[in-house]
């Protein structure tokens, strides 16, 4: 799943669109990348292109799914909604079929109203943390929490 993520990636660099995402539709288990979860988040990232990922699981599944994935996030160990989020993106969790459509429905809703906002970045080689705020308090903002420098 990450290779695909990347290749993905990759190919979505190629384009001259401003506007590009990735959505994945997945059982959430990755059985055989040679990428982990923070190599492709840095080269969706620097490409600009958030990856959105809808895990479809069976019920009995998806608390442990989910605990999984807090436990990762707890241990430092990079995982799927580390992907999503540091790419700008999101990490859905469906049961059904109905929740995925819904769930699709929801992303392809969010990325109608996508806007760029460029900045001036960093020259120093760190992770630089970056906030988005709007003055509506009606309004939400999903952004990348923040880019390597350099």
């Amino acid at each position: 799943m990450y290779d695909a993520t990347a290749a993905t990636a990759r190919h979505l660099a190629e384009r001259p669109a401003a506007h590009k995402a990735i959505i994945i539709l997945t059982d959430g288990i990755d059985t055989s990348s040679s990428l982990s979860a923070p190599e492709v988040s840095a080269l969706a990232s620097s490409i600009d292109v958030p990856v959105y990922i809808v895990a479809t699981v069976a019920s009995t599944d998806r608390t442990s799914l989910i605990e999984t994935v807090d436990r990762n996030m707890s241990s430092q160990g990079a995982d799927l909604r580390d992907l999503a989020e540091w790419t700008g993106g999101r990490l859905l969790f469906t049961t059904s079929f109905e929740e995925t459509v819904v769930a699709a429905a929801d992303l392809l809703g969010e990325l109608r109203q996508q806007y760029v906002l460029a900045i001036e970045a960093s020259n120093t080689p760190e992770w630089r943390r970056l906030e988005v705020r709007v003055k509506r308090s009606s309004a939400s903002v999903k952004a990348r929490s923040g880019y390597f420098g350099g």
